[in-house]
């Protein structure tokens, strides 16, 4: 997403479409578009229900439904549906759909504060406080100015806070923490810990950190995890963990029925379904790719000469390919992937993939009407090549590296400390 000097050099020789001046105003555009199309869906809204019908700011209305309960001392209530469903209704009268209710009882304490809130000014804190993390985090990577644009307007970004919002405030505190693996390695436990109301990402970032060694990391985000669910628990008590542990048979059994649509998932489970393809040989085929991106993640994090941020973007991109239940509103998390692959492409010169970061860039705008039409969804795909080239810059970045004894040639080994 950001690449001024590889991209400026390649200007020069007029050799590649995608100049700098380019990344910035296809971005730009598209922004602007953007936001005259979210003024007039605002515009055609009835009260507080979108032109579909649907509740302003989608699953914001079970967040404060599910916050309100636990005011109330009801917070086993979220993992109920009809007495989430009844909850939305209150304010709402006209909401009928029930929303699934992954995160555990830690991320009440997150939504509290906006069930004290009236819906219209909640919904614009949480979307400030969820954009606004991500924006903070992902500007503050940026090495120049040429992919500001490309940050802010990112589709993923953009589809995220129309729907889900939790991905941008788990993509802000991912990204930051990374960034400050190797200065801070503390302060960076306490944002991957706190990024750790999404249990995939608690876990999928404790292997890494373990894998890389990165122990006063790893020390600082289990007591940011660990001091959370003590706080939950003070708070809740434990009726709320029982209730969030119950539920989660239920949630597979509404993945394996089929209850969300299949175009909406970009799991490779999701696209084996779209076309027809049975249960058994679906998950068979997630739990397989599930099992080679966990064994990718480890070897990546285990290599001493790989710049951090390639570490932080094969642990991004397994976020989005290990679960089943991965959703068109994950893509966020490609922002930081894109950015330093860009990045690391700008530094050590792109070998052709500037395409391929590009199609991913637009996969959140694209993929959920091209999966519908032709029943296929390439999200997959692309977030796997992705992968690939993170893999395989690591790789040339550890030959590059010189030997432990101290030969060889190329830039120091480096270590996250911690």
């Amino acid at each position: 997403m950001d690449a001024p000097q590889g991209l400026t050099k390649q200007s020069r020789a007029g050799a590649h479409w995608l100049t700098p001046a380019r990344l910035q105003a296809y971005p730009l555009i598209l922004l602007l578009v953007t936001l005259a199309a979210v003024l007039a869906y605002i515009l055609a809204s009835d009260g507080l229900e979108d032109p579909l019908g649907k509740p302003l700011g989608t699953y914001f209305s079970p967040f404060r439904a599910g916050a309100e309960l636990a005011l109330r001392g009801e917070a086993a209530a979220v993992y109920l549906p009809q007495r989430l469903l009844e909850a939305q209704q209150a304010t709402i009268p006209g909401t009928d759909d029930v929303f699934l209710w992954p995160q555990p009882p830690v991320f009440l304490l997150l939504l509290l504060p906006f069930g004290l809130l009236p819906y219209l000014p909640g919904l614009i804190a949480w979307l400030g406080l969820g954009f606004g993390a991500y924006a903070l985090a992902l500007l503050r990577g940026l090495e120049g100015r040429t992919g500001t644009w490309a940050v802010l307007a990112f589709p993923g970004a953009v589809f995220c806070a129309l729907n889900s919002q939790t991905g941008l405030l788990a993509a802000g505190l991912l990204t930051a923490g990374l960034m400050q693996l190797r200065a801070r390695p503390l302060r960076a436990g306490l944002l991957l810990g706190l990024a750790g109301f999404r249990p995939e990402l608690a876990l999928l970032t404790c292997l890494a950190l373990a894998a890389g060694r990165c122990w006063r990391t790893l020390a600082a985000a289990l007591g940011t995890l660990g001091g959370l669910v003590l706080l939950s628990l003070a708070g809740f008590g434990p009726q709320p963990w029982l209730a969030w542990w119950e539920s989660l048979p239920w949630i597979g059994k509404v993945l394996a029925a089929g209850h969300l649509p299949w175009f909406k998932l970009v799991s490779l489970y999701g696209t084996a379904r779209l076309p027809g393809l049975g249960l058994e040989a679906a998950a068979t085929l997630q739990v397989l790719t599930s099992a080679a991106v966990l064994a990718a993640l480890v070897w990546a994090w285990r290599q001493e000469g790989a710049p951090d941020s390639l570490k932080g973007t094969v642990l991004a991109l397994t976020a989005l390919l290990v679960s089943p239940l991965t959703l068109a509103y994950d893509l966020v998390l490609l922002a930081p992937a894109l950015l330093w692959l860009a990045q690391e492409g700008g530094r050590r010169g792109f070998r052709g993939e500037r395409e391929l970061l590009a199609a991913a860039w637009a996969l959140p705008l694209l993929g959920l009407s091209l999966a519908q039409l032709t029943r296929l969804q390439v999200a997959p795909f692309l977030v796997g090549a992705l992968l690939v080239l993170a893999l395989c810059r690591i790789r040339g970045a550890v030959r590059r590296a010189p030997d432990p004894g101290g030969s060889g040639s190329g830039r120091p080994a480096t270590r996250a400390p911690g």
